[in-house]
């Protein structure tokens, strides 16, 4: 199912935890170092110190172990290999989530310095218009494309607080990601109103297909059969030509087998 979704170096050190982990340099300035001339860290506590003091960036090279897992939940990693560049507060400038080699990490570390959509990048923007609806939601939807659904659901949250008339076309939007982030956190009821606030506030937006969608799932995961089934027959008769028709006519095929078998 769809999802509508600075740096610079001076040295590199490493910080390396029983995840490991590399320290970039202030920005603006070139890697200098080579591994070998690197101190790495084990220590998540430590390395963050030592960025602060040294005014540098940490690369963490996460694997599931002790600081590992406490990272694995803030930052919702879900996949392997995975590296983070946090600066010195911990919070994440951005992440390389497959295997580079060594030429081809430093290129896309080195581009998070230029490229707007990284996390560094968006919350700096967010920092100079608190209020923007653009900017929260380009926050909020970067965060939702990473699976990280509580940091990202506040965002679309504001969205709504900020543009309640949908007057940029984003509060629809967040309402529907709203409810997806609920629901993967498995907060079923809390989702379905936030649906329902969807359907009856704004019933002409092109998110109520997807939204109709996502509630057929969220009564599936309930075990309430006859409402999943309802929601996707719904989906199957309004709109027959959406991308995701092929999906649903498998899932609706699939839930009446389930029912046969019983």
């Amino acid at each position: 199912m769809s999802r509508e979704r600075f740096l610079g170096f001076k040295s590199l050190v490493l910080a390396g935890f029983l995840l490991s982990a590399i320290v970039l340099g202030a920005a603006g300035t070139r890697i200098v170092a080579g591994p070998s001339s690197m101190k790495w860290e084990r220590d998540y506590d430590k390395a963050i110190a030592r960025a602060q003091a040294e005014k540098k960036l940490i690369i963490a090279d996460m694997f599931t172990d002790e600081d590992g897992e406490r990272l694995q939940q803030e930052f919702a990693i879900l996949t392997y290999p995975t590296v983070l560049v946090l600066d010195g507060s911990g919070e994440e400038v951005d992440r390389v989530d497959r295997f580079l080699g060594p030429s081809q990490f430093m290129e896309k570390v080195r581009s998070f310095v230029d490229t707007p959509n990284s996390l560094a990048h968006l919350r700096k923007a967010l920092r100079e218009q608190p209020n923007s609806v653009a900017a929260h939601y380009a926050l909020a939807e970067k965060l939702l494309d990473q699976n990280n659904y509580a940091k990202a659901r506040p965002e679309f949250e504001k969205v709504i607080e900020i543009d309640p008339e949908n007057r940029e076309g984003k509060t629809d939007l967040s309402h529907y990601n709203v409810a997806l982030c609920l629901a993967s956190q498995e907060r079923f009821v809390e989702a379905i109103i936030q649906l329902d606030l969807l359907k009856d506030r704004f019933p002409r937006s092109n998110a109520i297909a997807d939204a109709t969608v996502l509630r057929g799932q969220i009564y599936r995961c309930c075990n309430e059969l006859d409402k999943a089934k309802a929601a996707l027959r719904e989906y199957v008769t309004k709109y027959p030509t959406q991308g995701h028709i092929q999906e649903v006519e498998n899932l609706l095929a699939a839930m009446e087998a389930e029912t046969k078998g019983k």
